[in-house]
C-alpha cells in the first residue's frame, strides 16, 4: 500500500509583519489539582499576540489576554484557567534573522507550538529531578 502526499492547496500562505507580533509569556493557574496536596498547578505558556491600545490579543483567535488586576489593598486578583500577561517581547528577538520583515503564519504556529512543548518538557524534567532528591 502506498502513501501519497496530499495536495497542499488549502495551506495558509498568509504573511504577517514581524514588527506587529509579540511573544507573550503568561502564567495560567489551573483549576485542576495534581493530587499532591501542593495546591493548584501553575503553567507558563507562550502566546503570539498583537498589541492594540496597550492590550494584547492572541494572534490566531483574537482573544484578549488578561493583565493582572490589583485591589486597592494591593492584593492581586487572578482567576483559574485564565492566561495573564507576564511579559511581552518582540518576535524579532526570537528570530535567527531579526531584520526579517514578514513571516508566514504556518511558521509562527510551528514556532509557538515548539516553544510550549519545550517549556513543558523542561518543566517535566525539573519535576522529575526534584522528586528524586
Amino acid at each position: 500500500m502506498a502513501f501519497f502526499r496530499r495536495n497542499r492547496q488549502s495551506t495558509i500562505k498568509a504573511n504577517v509583519d514581524v514588527e506587529d507580533i509579540k511573544v507573550v509569556t503568561s502564567m495560567i493557574i489551573s483549576s485542576s489539582y495534581d493530587g499532591t496536596g501542593g495546591g493548584p498547578m501553575r503553567f507558563t505558556v507562550y502566546f503570539l499576540a498583537v498589541e492594540e491600545d496597550g492590550e494584547y490579543y492572541e494572534l490566531f483567535s483574537g482573544k484578549k489576554l488578561e493583565k493582572e488586576k490589583q485591589t486597592e489593598d494591593g492584593f492581586l486578583i487572578k482567576s483559574f484557567d485564565t492566561p495573564y500577561v507576564n511579559k511581552a517581547e518582540p518576535l524579532s528577538t526570537y528570530l535567527i534573522n531579526p531584520t526579517k520583515k514578514t513571516i508566514n503564519l504556518q511558521y509562527l504556529l510551528g514556532f509557538i507550538t515548539q516553544m510550549n512543548l519545550l517549556n513543558r518538557l523542561e518543566a517535566s524534567l525539573d519535576e522529575g529531578t526534584s522528586q528524586e532528591c
